[in-house]
């Protein structure tokens, strides 16, 4: 981004504030994660002053918008849980697809089924409208399918080789028979996991766009 870009969007957004709406789709549209905390210190805080200096008015202020820029920071890391989530899905479809495909088990369903989970929650949480849009019907079909899954398919097979009696007897190599031996139990760790992951992250962006009404109210009921 340029200098010039970002000066632009630091007017703008002073713009906003002065006119009580806090400016969050101006930080949005902010990829790096260090500019957007550039442009948001110069929108808040262009005079660089420390808040002991300021008036008791302009303390008061400051106090609320720092309240609503740490649900802002909180928001925008929920949007993120869902494409980091996404990749991990993706990875995971991945390893158990191959795994099935590789003839070590018969673990196809599961891992088409968490890939195309996996394809789809990446797809919406690349356009942030389109996520904001649909975050609760993704949190509650991927909670549903995650559960009909365990229910109907149960645990997916042992990733590296079958188990059988002459395996368990064999006392060679111990550490890659836990491994085997645990490893349906991290894909259902991650799957639920993430069930945790994605319900936090949605009720951060509602916890977010409920200060943030209550805090242009409060602006709109002063002026």
């Amino acid at each position: 981004m340029s200098l010039e870009d970002k000066n632009r969007l630091i007017r703008e957004g002073q713009a906003q504030l002065k006119k009580g709406i806090f400016p969050n789709l101006i930080l949005e549209s902010i990829n790096e994660s260090r500019l957007r905390k550039d442009v948001e210190k110069q929108i808040f805080n262009p005079s660089g002053e420390k808040f002991d200096n300021l008036s008791k008015e302009e303390q008061d202020i400051k106090k609320s918008r720092l309240a609503i820029i740490l649900k802002f920071n909180d928001y925008i890391q929920a949007l993120n849980i869902f494409k980091n989530g996404a990749y991990l899905l993706l990875i995971l479809g991945i390893i158990t697809l191959g795994s099935a495909l590789l003839k070590i088990n018969n673990n196809h369903i599961f891992g088409l089924l968490t890939f195309i989970s996996g394809l789809i929650i990446l797809i919406a949480s690349s356009n942030r409208k389109l996520l904001l849009k649909t975050t609760l019907y993704i949190v509650i079909a991927y909670l549903v399918f995650t559960l009909l899954e365990l229910i109907i398919f149960k645990l997916p097979s042992p990733y590296i080789y079958a188990i059988s009696n002459n395996v368990l007897e064999n006392r060679r190599g111990a550490l890659p028979k836990i491994i085997n031996l645990i490893s349906p139990f991290v894909y259902l760790t991650i799957r639920l996991s993430l069930v945790v992951f994605f319900i936090g992250a949605y009720l951060k962006q509602q916890s977010f766009f409920k200060i943030k009404s209550k805090y242009e109210l409060g602006i709109r009921s002063h002026s």
